[in-house]
């Protein structure tokens, strides 16, 4: 197998998963990165002693799938001499095109994942205010036993107050059946400030 122009051979680079992607991330990572594709591309590029690369179909295959495959990677595979700026042009410029697109898009999505932020940690910030006065008289909603400073419990953002092992939901209160996930922030807000829309 062929070595790069530091005798080691050549390895791929690293893309993060999915779950560790935000908007912005999936943007900006435009291509697929498809394992098998790339798998291929080495193959051909570097096949077995006493066999040329296929430069047809290998240009072909770049063009055709550059969509899927990592256009760092792809580069870092191909070795420097084998091939002209001219006969990557094609692919060059499809990719730079994407890429283009890709960071305009990523762009346009920063101020709303920002404002979005900022939200966020007003509504954190709120619910960090917040204190519980556990009285002789608190009940718990669910079983409507005694809730005591020594007894796990839980407070919903509508001031639901329940045992721990009688949370079902920590999203939607056993009493009224809200999903808090389906608030907005100033909902939010608004209940954790004690004032109900």
């Amino acid at each position: 197998m062929r070595r790069d122009s530091t005798g080691s051979e050549p390895t791929l680079g690293s893309r993060p998963a999915p779950e560790e992607m935000d908007g912005v991330d999936r943007q900006l990572y435009w291509y697929e990165s498809n394992p098998l594709l790339m798998l291929l591309l080495k193959l051909l590029l570097y096949p077995p002693p006493g066999r040329e690369p296929d430069h047809a179909f290998i240009l072909r295959l770049i063009n055709d799938h550059y969509l899927e495959m990592d256009p760092t990677d792809v580069l870092r595979l191909i070795p420097g001499s084998l091939y002209t700026v001219e006969q990557l042009h094609p692919y060059l410029g499809r990719v730079m095109q994407a890429a283009q697109h890709a960071h305009r898009a990523a762009a346009t999505l920063c101020p709303l994942y920002q404002a979005h932020q900022l939200k966020t940690r007003s509504v954190r910030h709120t619910a960090q205010q917040r204190f519980l006065v556990i009285r002789n008289d608190s009940m718990c909603a669910v079983c409507d036993k005694r809730v005591t400073e020594h007894t796990p419990f839980a407070n919903y953002p509508n001031n639901t107050l329940v045992h721990l092992k009688c949370m079902s939901d920590k999203f939607v209160c056993p009493v009224t059946n809200r999903d808090f996930r389906k608030f907005s922030f100033d909902d939010l807000k608004n209940l954790q400030a004690g004032t109900k829309r």
